[in-house]
């Protein structure tokens, strides 16, 4: 996912330094239960993708209320990666269950 903020495009990632910075920012563990933690989250991730762009959580929020639309794109993001993440992980569960099977059926 890309967004422009401040004549910068910025590609969204996830990783683990956004997550750093939501739990430095609201000194808990990371988890995503309230729109405030969202919008933490959200700016955490831009944060992470682009280290040099020159705007604090005041501002980010300033520019999310001109442009709403990118919260909602951002939450449908998510959910597409972590879909994605589920996906990628009950493959990789399904050949290890195959071969304890076929070792099984070997013995």
């Amino acid at each position: 996912m890309e967004i422009k903020i401040k004549d910068t495009t910025v590609t969204l990632r996830m990783t683990f330094r956004a997550c750093i910075i939501f739990e430095e920012m609201t000194g808990r563990r990371f988890s995503l239960e309230t729109v405030t933690d969202t919008l933490y989250y959200f700016y955490s991730v831009v944060m992470a993708c682009a280290p040099d762009l020159n705007i604090d959580l005041k501002g980010f929020i300033a520019w999310l209320d001109e442009n709403t639309d990118e919260l909602t794109n951002f939450m449908k993001w998510l959910q597409e990666v972590e879909t994605r993440n589920q996906s990628l992980r009950r493959k990789d569960d399904a050949p290890a269950d195959e071969v304890k099977d076929d070792a099984k059926k070997k013995e």
